[in-house]
């Protein structure tokens, strides 16, 4: 048994319609069509066009039907670059950044990566995912459907594989409605503990 919906009333409706991606001056073409509408079958778009169209369709006529009373509909954002899991935020170092500190002064104030690294190693795996969840609850209700989340805040063998073990559950994406995608780690700087190279240890996790 299929399940249709018909969403109407959008004022503008955003499609980004086209067959590969954006670049240059062809970021400012939207796709948009004024008052339209969308019908979706099986969570997937069957047809999008003008109101009076969509709603011409046969399937439309006997569908469940959602009015948007003028709002725009857009595509759900895509962040392709997060650290999920971390410890705390680094918000107060734009500050910085903004009065003219290079990154190397902001790091030799006990800020930068290597700050986020000792706090997110100090911190419980309970602590973690708490605030994990809640970035994604945040992310939910800013539009964001997709985001991508790696590790890296670890930088030694047992820190990176304790981000991993809470981005790898379902628990999260059930609990927000935010699917994660490409886990990865990267070694975002040296660590100031010697080189792990040396020691017959690996620096990152591919």
């Amino acid at each position: 048994m299929t399940s249709s919906l018909l969403i109407t009333g959008a004022s503008q409706l955003l499609t980004l319609r086209g067959r590969v991606p954006r670049r240059g001056n062809t970021f400012s073409n939207l796709g948009i069509i004024r008052d339209g509408a969308l019908l979706v079958r099986d969570g997937v778009i069957a047809a999008v066009g003008p109101r009076a169209e969509v709603e011409a369709l046969p399937e439309s006529r006997s569908v469940e039907q959602i009015e948007f009373g003028g709002r725009v509909v857009l595509p759900g954002f895509v962040d392709s670059h997060t650290h999920l899991i971390h410890a705390a935020s680094r918000a107060e170092e734009y500050e910085l950044k903004i009065a003219g500190a290079s990154y190397e002064e902001i790091a030799r104030k006990g800020g930068g990566i290597l700050n986020s690294v000792k706090k997110l190693r100090a911190a419980t795996s309970e602590a973690l995912k708490k605030r994990a969840l809640g970035a994604l609850r945040e992310f939910a209700a800013h539009g964001t459907t997709t985001l991508e989340a790696k590790s890296g805040y670890g930088l030694d063998a047992a820190s990176e594989l304790k981000i991993l073990a809470l981005q790898l559950p379902g628990s999260a994406r059930r609990s927000s409605g935010v699917p994660r995608h490409g886990w990865r780690c990267e070694l975002l700087c040296a660590p100031p503990y010697g080189n792990a190279h040396s020691r017959g240890e690996s620096p990152a996790i591919g």
